[in-house]
């Protein structure tokens, strides 16, 4: 399989290749200071190369981040998959990371116009070899379930697997990076297009493990907050198949709704939130959960009211505008602008 793809060189990888740039030898670190050295500076370069396979020109792209001193040290452990910041990308890694962005990174970011997903997990991954191995293993799966897909799957079980171990690099470690849990929600998408509900399981309560620990919830910005709610839809699938009630309540999400809110996909994580609040309630009574009667009837009732006031907040982008002639049984065809409505 051969995939083309032009890849700018930078002026300045050009000039490096050809005589190189005089290194700046960093101050040496006195143990008896009792400090560390600063974090170093850390340079980007770019270096291309071409390969034979089997008589093939194959592209290889090498983002390497150096510290001041120029190193870049050795072979990498498992456990140095995201920390150590030097990423290698075949023709093939190219092609799943370009099809990630148009693909399945947008059913990520569906309830999200920031587009954390196609925009800010791919920065990281040019400094994340996990991340990286995630996004290529979700997106060859997702190729592997369309009509003749049957190539994608020795890759998407191979970059699943190479995440994994990734991942268990990181078990019983003092500090685990922040897109460790990035990657963790990718693999779980990965699982429910595989139906591998085991697996799922296990690193849905990885993740939730994970977002307890570093405080993620819906007040938090960015990635933090995208995986969020990317979990919330997680927890609420398997909520809803098993009849339980969610591993983090609602009353734990730290939600902070404007009044006067109108932006679809704000919309949307507040219908997650009125849904997982009833799915608490449904189920905690289905699980012999003793809650008062009177407690339980306003409950119900609180959600009804929110309910109606978000209803009254739609726009027509949320609502949809018929289109077309109504079929047999008196319904119409709905067009919406907004792929989260």
């Amino acid at each position: 399989m051969e995939f083309h793809h032009a890849i700018p060189i930078a002026d300045d990888t050009k000039k490096r290749r050809r005589g190189g740039q005089r290194k700046k030898t960093g101050p040496a670190w006195n143990p008896t200071v009792g400090t560390s050295p600063s974090p170093p500076k850390q340079t980007a370069s770019t270096q291309h190369q071409q390969h034979p396979q089997q008589g093939v020109g194959v592209g290889v792209v090498v983002v390497v981040v150096e510290d001041s001193n120029g190193r870049n040290g050795g072979r990498s452990s498992p456990s140095e998959i995201i920390s150590r910041a030097q990423v290698t990308l075949t023709a093939e890694m190219v092609h799943l990371l370009t099809t990630y962005r148009t693909s399945v990174a947008t059913w990520m970011d569906i309830f999200d116009y920031g587009c954390a997903y196609q925009l800010e997990v791919l920065r990281r991954c040019m400094t994340s070899k996990l991340l990286i191995l995630s996004v290529c293993a979700f997106t060859a799966k997702h190729l592997s379930l369309l009509p003749s897909g049957d190539v994608w799957v020795a890759p998407a079980t191979r970059y699943y697997g190479e995440s994994l171990r990734g991942l268990i690099g990181y078990i019983g470690t003092g500090s685990v990076p922040e897109d460790v849990l990035t990657a963790t929600i990718l693999l779980c998408s990965y699982e429910i297009i595989a139906t591998q509900g085991e697996e799922h399981q296990r690193h849905l309560s990885g993740a939730k493990l994970l977002i307890l620990n570093r405080g993620v919830s819906a007040s938090s910005v960015g990635l933090d907050r995208a995986n969020f709610w990317i979990y919330i839809r997680h927890e609420i699938t398997v909520a809803l198949f098993n009849r339980t009630t969610l591993q983090i309540s609602p009353k734990d999400w730290r939600v902070n709704w404007r009044e006067t809110e109108v932006e679809e996909d704000v919309l949307a994580n507040q219908l997650l939130w009125l849904l997982g609040r009833a799915i608490d309630i449904v189920f905690r009574q289905e699980q012999g959960v003793f809650t008062a009667t009177t407690t339980l009837c306003d409950e119900r009732q609180e959600i009804y009211d929110e309910v109606a006031t978000w209803f009254r907040r739609w726009s027509p982008s949320v609502k949809g505008v018929k289109y077309g002639e109504p079929d047999d049984q008196g319904f119409s065809k709905l067009y919406f602008p907004m792929p989260c409505a």
